[in-house]
């Protein structure tokens, strides 16, 4: 059979993307790697930005826990930014990640789990792609493969270390009920565990997701920084629900080819995340959306070559505003001393990354409120205050 499009990945912007482009008529395929979606290291934490980017309402059997407060922690003390309403969503990644793609194929779109993308050869008409189940043929095909994409080795050069995040992350039992408890509406964020870095404890309804993410090219130790995670978190290792997962998280900001011929990227794959918050899902939806309805252009009449580029000057708007996080995140990596000392437990700074979670700023209007509030720091350090 010769599909529309074939999607590489059943993540959130897999998922998306199906769902796109089945509503526009077209036949897609979406191969998913893994028998269940959704198992990668992630904090299982969707913004309310990332709800808008839904189109429907999460049901509650997939939200977890709705939090509205912010931890910030270090050697140099707890804090807390408290919201009247919830900014984030906890969730179970595979129990999410498959609501997303029933939600695809009841609108057409026919999902292969455990097909896994090996290869593709591109043609004048469309792409042949080769996979651990055998050959299939697409119009389109659209990468949303994660971080160490197949189907972006096609498009560009592969990301550096520079340019990854290094994670590992476990879910853990609370027998006592204590943490779950004092997080019952509330994420954890641990600095000062990994360069540059820092940990996470998010709660949802009867375990905790932890886990410890940085720079790869100078986290050294994950599994290391994670037991140190769990003992100030208050947790047990001997309470893990199953072995840690370690995996590779794109940092969004510098310019990469999302389209090269009939093949384009989304989510992870293209590097659209953001390096100072972490958040991935958000930008996996949109352009997972953005992808699906320009396949569905290109193949009812827009032109392909001018429906794809326009996909990737939609992109590179996503990319023109992550760069501002991937500097502000750079600035934490050269000098994480000075910045946590002006930052950690600043009112104005938090609630500003509380702002961006819920869409109601953009990464250069958190970039404007740090150099806004930097020399009254730096004042206040130098004053020993």
């Amino acid at each position: 059979m010769l599909w529309d499009v074939i999607i590489a990945g059943g993540g959130p912007a897999g998922a998306s993307a199906a769902l796109a482009a089945a509503e526009q008529g077209l036949e897609a395929l979406v191969l998913e790697a893994q028998p269940v979606p959704g198992s990668k290291v992630c904090a299982g934490g969707v913004s309310k930005a990332a709800l808008q980017e839904l189109g429907a309402t999460l049901p509650e059997s997939v939200a977890e826990r709705h939090c509205r407060e912010l931890r910030p922690v270090s050697v140099k003390g707890r804090f807390s930014f408290l919201r009247t309403d919830p900014f984030m969503v906890t969730v179970a990644r595979e129990r999410f990640d498959c609501w997303l793609l029933n939600r695809a194929q009841a609108a057409g779109a026919e999902v292969s789990l455990g097909e896994r993308l090996t290869g593709l050869t591109p043609r004048l008409d469309g792409v042949t792609v080769r996979t651990s189940a055998g050959e299939r043929k697409g119009r389109l095909v659209i990468g949303a493969d994660g971080a160490i994409s197949t189907a972006a080795r096609w498009v560009r050069p592969a990301l550096s270390a520079r340019e990854l995040g290094l994670g590992v992350a476990v879910e853990v039992a609370d027998p006592s009920g204590a943490v779950l408890e004092r997080l019952s509406e509330a994420i954890e964020i641990h600095y000062g565990l990994v360069p540059a870095g820092y940990g996470w404890v998010f709660p949802r309804r009867d375990r905790l997701a932890c886990g410890v993410a940085g720079p790869a090219h100078v986290v050294r130790d994950p599994r290391q920084a994670l037991a140190a995670l769990l003992s100030l978190a208050r947790l047990s290792s001997a309470d893990c629900l199953g072995q840690p997962r370690t995996g590779l998280i794109p940092a969004g900001g510098p310019w990469r080819a999302v389209v090269r011929g009939r093949v384009l990227l989304a989510g992870d794959a293209a590097g659209l995340a953001d390096a100072l918050t972490g958040e991935g899902i958000r930008y996996a939806l949109r352009s997972g959306r953005l992808a699906g309805r320009a396949a569905a252009r290109a193949l009812r009449g827009g032109g392909v070559e001018h429906s794809l580029a326009e996909y990737g000057r939609e992109c590179g708007a996503m990319t023109r505003a992550l760069a501002w996080s991937w500097r502000i995140a750079r600035l934490f990596l050269a000098h994480e001393g000075l910045m946590l000392t002006c930052f950690l437990g600043n009112e104005a700074w938090y609630h500003g990354l509380i702002d961006l979670l819920n869409g109601d700023t953009d990464q250069l209007g958190t970039l404007r409120r740090l150099a806004a509030n930097l020399p009254k720091q730096l004042l206040r350090r130098a004053a020993g205050r």
